[in-house]
This record gives C-alpha cells, structure tokens and sequence, in this order.
C-alpha cells in the first residue's frame, strides 16, 4: 500500500511527461477521498486502501489519455461559482468571465432588467448574472437537453429564483412569452469556432467536447450572424447585445452590425486577444 504522499509523487512524474499540472492529481485524489486539500495535506503519511489507489490511478490514466479534468470532477469553476457539468456538455472557459464582468458595467444591481443568455450551457453565465442582478429576470436557452437539466441543477444549487432555463433553438422559446421588445441584454457565448479551427484544437476537446457547442458551421460566424439579425425582435430601443467572439473574428463580426446599431465596442480578453463585442440598439 502507498501512502499519500508516494501516491501523489507517483501521478505528478507520470503527468509531468505529458505536461499536466501537478495540481491536477491532487484534485483527483481529494475526488477518490472526499477529502478537502487540507486535511489531504494534514495527513500525507496516511495509506491508502488498496481500492483507494487503484480508483485514484484509474482516474489518473483516464486523464493522461486527456479525457478534461472538468468532466472527471464533474465540475468547472466560473466567476467564483462551481458549476456542475457532464460530458456532452461545454465545459466554462475562463475568458468567459470577461462577458459578465461587461454585462455588470451597463447597469445597476438595483434595477429590476430582463435578460437573456443565448445558448447557456451549464447555466453559468446566467446564474452569474442572476446572483449579482437579483431583482431581475433572466432567462438561459438552450437546444440541447442535457445542458438544460446541468442548468437547471446548477440553479438549485446556487439557490437562484431569479433564473429560468428554456429549451429551443435560439430566440424560439421567446415568442411564447410575449417579450418583442422588452428585454434590456441578450448575452451569448455562441459557437464561434470554424470547420478548419476545429481541426487544429486539442485533442482533449476534438474527442470529449460537443462539437456542436463550439462549430456552427463552416465560417464560424453562423450563429453570431443569426444572434445580430434576430435580436431587435425582442431588444428595447437602447438596449444591449454582448457576445463572445473568436480572436480574429472582431473585423467580420463588427460588419455584421447594420446602421440600427451604435456604440459598437470590442472588448480583449486577459490575453490581450479581441474576445467581447458590444452593441446597442439605437
């Protein structure tokens, strides 16, 4: 039997072989105790059951064959929230964040406003919003059913009343509201990832990640373009439009926008790359 701390020196050589940070055994380990980091530290000299390790090193082959750490935990940090996910479902990236940070500059937290998350995923870019703007309403839709019930897990969770998750394709849930005109930010992080990008990604998203989550079509810009041209539907005038966007997307995606838009403004990411657009209704 090996003790902790043989265990853990034992994962980070064979993760440093593949690049892999060391933080990463450590959290696969604390998964196989259901112990906190530092009662994992506290006790270094522990053994571990021989069941113990042999589901500790299943879990570390299953990442040095780079199924996501997100997906093995069965969660994702975002915006100092933990949001549950499973496979099938998109895994929240940290440039992400920038998006909500935007969206918390255009208004008060006091004000009662409507919003709207385009293709939402695990829920966590509108459960974000929803706990920082908790008088109003938002509203997450999504096509796909098995990121709705991580969504809707993911409010109950978070303890959000203030959220409501919609299955359909994009505005198409909407209408059934009655919201033409009424809603004062339509945020999305859409797929924006082109056919010949996809082929150049990791292999750790080409196998494990939705591919509909990311490629939407053979530009990339399908579903932005769809976002830009249905949003005045359902937008007040002066109204907001927030989207996620690919590094070299800015020029395209700024054409996009026809003359009922004003105040059109990209916005980099923490890597200094164009990553945000946002426009508003005149």
């Amino acid at each position: 039997m090996n003790s902790i701390r043989q265990s853990l020196i034992k994962a980070k050589k064979l993760f440093e072989k593949k690049n892999i940070p060391a933080l990463e055994a450590v959290l696969l380990l604390e998964k196989v105790l259901s112990l906190p980091k530092e009662k994992l530290f506290a006790n270094l000299e522990r053994n571990l059951s021989p069941q113990q390790e042999k589901k500790f090193f299943e879990l570390i082959n299953k990442r040095l064959n780079n199924f996501p750490i997100q997906y093995i935990l069965g969660y994702q940090n975002f915006w100092s929230l933990k949001f549950q996910i499973g496979q099938g479902v998109f895994i929240p990236r940290p440039e992400t964040e920038l998006l909500v940070e935007k969206a918390l500059e255009l208004f008060s937290k006091e004000n009662e406003i409507i919003i709207i998350d385009i293709g939402t995923g695990c829920g966590n870019i509108a459960i974000s919003l929803g706990k920082e703007y908790s008088n109003s309403r938002i509203i997450g839709i999504d096509v796909s059913k098995k990121a709705l019930y991580y969504a809707n897990k993911n409010a109950r969770f978070h303890r959000v009343h203030n959220v409501e998750f919609l299955k359909g394709n994009l505005f198409s849930p909407l209408k059934k509201l009655n919201l033409y005109r009424k809603v004062d930010l339509i945020i999305s992080n859409p797929p924006y990832v082109s056919e010949e990008e996809w082929m150049e990604l990791d292999e750790e998203i080409l196998k494990y990640e939705p591919k509909e989550a990311l490629v939407p079509g053979k530009s990339g810009l399908e579903l932005i373009e769809k976002i830009i041209k249905e949003s005045p539907k359902f937008l007040k005038i002066k109204g907001f439009l927030l989207l996620e966007i690919g590094e070299k997307q800015a020029d395209k995606v700024k054409e996009l926008f026809n003359e009922h838009w004003k105040e059109i403004e990209i916005f980099k990411d923490y890597n200094h790359l164009p990553r945000a657009i946002k426009a508003r209704l005149s």
